[in-house]
This record gives C-alpha cells, sequence and structure tokens, in this order.
C-alpha cells in the first residue's frame, strides 16, 4: 500500500499544472521578498497597474513642482477675484435689474 501512495506522489509532482503552481508560488514569493525589504522593484516585476498609478503619481508630482516657488500668499490670494469684482461694479449692477424705458 505504501508503494501505491509513493506512486501517486511522483505522479502528482510530474504533473504539468503542478509544475506550474510551484514555479508560480515560487515567483510570487520573491516578488514578495522584494517588495517587503524595499528593494528597488524592476518594471518587469510590476504589474502593468502598478505602472499606470506610478507614472500619474509622476505626472501629478511634475505639475506641482511648477508651483514650489510660489509662497502661499501668491498661491492663494484674491487679487483675481478682487478684480473681476471691482471691474465688474464699474460696469454697473450685475444683480439683474433691466432698464425698461
Amino acid at each position: 500500500m505504501d508503494d501505491d501512495e509513493e506512486e501517486d506522489d511522483d505522479a502528482i509532482m510530474a504533473d504539468e499544472l503542478f509544475r506550474r503552481i510551484v514555479n508560480h508560488s515560487n515567483r510570487m514569493a520573491r516578488h514578495s521578498y522584494l517588495r517587503s525589504y524595499a528593494k528597488e522593484v524592476v518594471p518587469h516585476d510590476l504589474d502593468d497597474e502598478e505602472i499606470e498609478a506610478y507614472a500619474e503619481e509622476c505626472a501629478k508630482r511634475a505639475a506641482l513642482a511648477d508651483f514650489e516657488d510660489l509662497s502661499q500668499e501668491e498661491l492663494f490670494s484674491l487679487s483675481d477675484v478682487e478684480e473681476l469684482i471691482h471691474t465688474s461694479n464699474d460696469h454697473g449692477a450685475l444683480d439683474g435689474d433691466v432698464d425698461m424705458h
């Protein structure tokens, strides 16, 4: 009976599906090891979604880099809004009143 069990184990080990599962598990273990130790993960280790998310983050940082040299007063000033208010007041009432002569 032990011989039959050993043959079944050998048949399982030789099975292509089992070999692929073991290879996949080993690859996933290697990938998680690389990430867990903060080692630089190279692009072929990343999924497409991770690469897209990284590219979006880089684009956001590049867009924000344009505003790094601005002070908070310049960035959040209301000068543009104040100019619009003053110019609209100079042109007359904008409250919807219409002169109907």
